[in-house]
């Protein structure tokens, strides 16, 4: 059966790629994350392929960390392999194609991440097994480069601060928000690693990845939610959309501004993001509670249920709803 042969040959290939014996050098492993992150693949093509070559994991649990079913992503890694036939197998001489094609590995490995905290249809809230395979392909490529690349540290740290926050995530089965989370239960040696690695980082030209892990650090470094510098935090966030302005980065600084300026700036702000799904109208409705607006709070909560499909972040916008007092 082509399926079965082709997955044969990926997992004797993850076997080379992942051997304890030290035959494969950093060179053949580089070579092997630049060819996974191919341009003529899907980001989402390529995180899987990576994962299956890079770090071993197996088919059935790459299937399950993507919400497929394993034949749906053995044929998904056979059309990615077929794709790649051909393609050149080796490290960019110019230094400038090299730092692109790293640029797209660890695009591929965020995308991996935020998939694993963006709930998606189903019952689970997180995937941190997802997350964690992600960080773990961050560190291969850490390793295997030929020289220090400060946007790839700024992504390990980014990763280590969101992923140290994952066993006060959720609460039987329920989300627990960050100012509600019991800090004593983020993991510190992660945040500390992260910090260090943000050290020397601090006064590097602004980019992406490097802006979001000093973000994230706020919450880290923060005692308790009271205690976060959010006045910091949107002044990083004015910075970020100078070189990586998206909808999303634009939600977020929604957020900090209500919590820096009140609620009606965090609405202000908020006019100007254009969203799809459900996250829009949720936190829509969680700035129009604080300024009590309950009723446009309502609607706006219902047209965010209407949109969720993860059964869990559904029930907690339900609870939210049914919290708001109703309209006399």
């Amino acid at each position: 059966m082509p399926l079965l042969e082709v997955e044969a040959s990926l997992t004797q290939e993850a076997a080379h790629v992942m051997a304890d014996g030290g035959e494969l050098v950093a060179d053949e492993r580089l070579r092997l994350v630049l060819l996974c992150a191919h341009p003529s693949l899907s980001p989402e093509a390529a995180a899987a392929l990576t994962l299956r070559l890079v770090l071993g994991v197996s088919t059935d649990d790459i299937a399950r960390l993507f919400l497929q079913s394993t034949a749906t992503m053995a044929a998904r890694l056979t059309r990615a392999r077929k794709r790649l036939a051909g393609a050149s197998f080796e490290v960019p001489a110019d230094p400038d194609a090299l730092q692109a094609r790293v640029a797209v590995v660890a695009d591929v490995a965020y995308l991996a991440f935020t998939a694993g905290y963006a709930p998606g249809s189903g019952p689970d809230v997180v995937r941190t097994e997802l997350a964690g395979e992600a960080v773990r392909l961050v560190r291969v490529l850490r390793d295997i480069l030929p020289s220090p690349e400060p946007e790839v540290d700024a992504l390990l740290a980014l990763m280590l601060l969101q992923h140290s926050r994952r066993d006060a995530r959720v609460s039987d089965g329920a989300i627990v928000l960050l100012a509600d989370q019991d800090r004593t239960r983020w993991h510190r040696d992660e945040i500390a690693e992260a910090l260090g690695l943000l050290e020397p980082l601090v006064h590097a030209p602004p980019a992406p990845y490097l802006l979001q892990a000093l973000i994230a650090s706020e919450h880290a470094i923060a005692p308790s939610a009271e205690a976060t510098a959010w006045d910091r935090i949107v002044a990083r966030y004015d910075e970020l959309l100078t070189v990586h302005d998206t909808p999303v980065v634009r939600l977020n600084r929604a957020v900090a501004v209500a919590e820096s300026r009140g609620a009606e700036a965090g609405l202000s702000a908020l006019a100007s993001v254009a969203l799809a799904g459900h996250r829009l109208p949720a936190t829509r409705a969680e700035l129009l509670v604080r300024a009590g607006r309950d009723a446009e709070a309502r609607a706006s909560f219902s047209a965010a249920i209407a949109l969720c499909a993860n059964e869990a972040e559904r029930t907690h916008l339900v609870e939210r709803l049914a919290a708001i007092s109703p309209a006399s």
